[in-house]
């Protein structure tokens, strides 16, 4: 009777032991999983970002084309800026099929049928996690390496096209040399990443002054900043740090440029604010003059991948396809919010964002 207590309690002892080794498994595999999930959207989200980046470098050079149309008779040299005007066109549609390549990447099937086998899960899962991982960033370097290349020959087509107009109208009265000189200097700038990892270890936190980072973001859509004759009134401190990562603040500023700009009525003002709500966390707000938001979308429009309703560019692929305020704000989630403070349609709009101070 006794030897069958001692049995029962070892045979418990053993069940508990092993209960406990398949949790941890369990635990472990889930980790693993989740990891692999947050890898991958971290890879998709820049890669994406690349996409823009170039894809917004081509929409600035054709409204920038498109002003010096509107100066331009009908003539002969009109052809120059509408075959590069098409080029843009043709170069923005290949960036859409990228991006919806990335995100149509059955990354999640492979997930799915990992996580499966949880039961089954040892040493060797992690050799299956990291083949999915490879598997991946080969596949998200294969679209750098084919947005690179696509943007050489376009960029090489453009500039050859545009400085065949740029002689043609030398001896002209058309001879716009401010205008020219801002198109020429997007036309010239360098694409340099080739990879994902490159591109990895640029992604570094700095203590960054915020004043400085806006002007920076804001120099950078100068052209377009020109076209609409809008000027940028930054009303803050010179001595606010912020603790964050340098190239993501970057891209979040030129995207919330870029539609208070595109969204505003000529010759009004993009007006920058802030303050600090508490040790920890401050405010910037950004305000432009121009069609604002209708109160039907303003709930929706961060938290849901939508245009608004009122949007001009709607059905312009090359103009309307931006990474999107939905996506931003995911990228932009680590850090802080990004939130519509308040607006009214046909006025204006004021959208904020919440950024982490340094700490002392």
């Amino acid at each position: 009777m006794k030897k069958t207590r001692k049995n029962n309690t070892a045979s418990k002892g053993l069940i508990s032991i092993v209960e406990k080794l398949t949790s941890v498994r369990s635990e472990i595999h889930n980790k693993l999983c989740e990891e692999l999930l947050a890898d991958w959207k971290r890879n998709n989200d820049l890669t994406s970002i690349l996409l823009h980046d170039m894809r917004s470098q081509i929409t600035v050079i054709n409204l920038g084309c498109e002003t010096y149309l509107y100066e331009l008779e009908n003539n002969a040299e009109t052809n120059y800026l509408r075959k590069i005007r098409n080029l843009g066109n043709s170069f923005s549609n290949l960036m859409n099929i990228l991006t919806d390549a990335i995100s149509k990447y059955p990354l999640n099937e492979e997930l799915k049928q990992f996580a499966e086998k949880t039961e089954n899960f040892n040493y060797n899962s992690i050799e299956s996690i990291n083949n999915i991982k490879n598997k991946n960033k080969k596949f998200l370097s294969s679209i750098l390496n084919c947005t690179v290349h696509s943007a050489k020959i376009y960029l090489n087509d453009i500039r050859s096209s545009f400085n065949t107009f740029e002689k043609s109208i030398q001896n002209s009265n058309h001879n716009n040399s401010e205008l020219i000189s801002m198109i020429k200097k997007e036309i010239d700038k360098e694409f340099s990443i080739h990879n994902i990892c490159e591109f990895k270890q640029k992604i570094t936190s700095n203590h960054l002054n915020l004043a400085g980072e806006i002007k920076k973001a804001y120099k950078e859509l100068e052209l377009l900043s020109n076209i609409k004759k809008s000027n940028l009134i930054c009303i803050l401190p010179e001595n606010i740090l912020v603790d964050v990562n340098g190239f993501i603040l970057q891209r979040t500023l030129l995207n919330l440029f870029s539609n208070a700009l595109k969204y505003s009525y000529e010759k009004t003002d993009i007006e920058v604010t802030g303050k600090k709500l508490d040790n920890n966390t401050y405010e910037l707000l950004i305000k432009n003059q121009g069609i604002g938001i209708p109160e039907k979308d303003r709930n929706k429009l961060i938290e849901q991948p939508i245009q608004a309703s009122n949007n001009p560019y709607k059905h312009d692929i090359s103009k309307s396809k931006g990474i999107g305020l939905n996506k931003l704000s995911q990228l932009w989630e680590p850090y802080g919010k990004i939130f519509l403070k308040e607006s009214e349609e046909n006025k204006y709009a004021i959208f904020g964002i919440t950024i982490p101070l340094k700490k002392y």
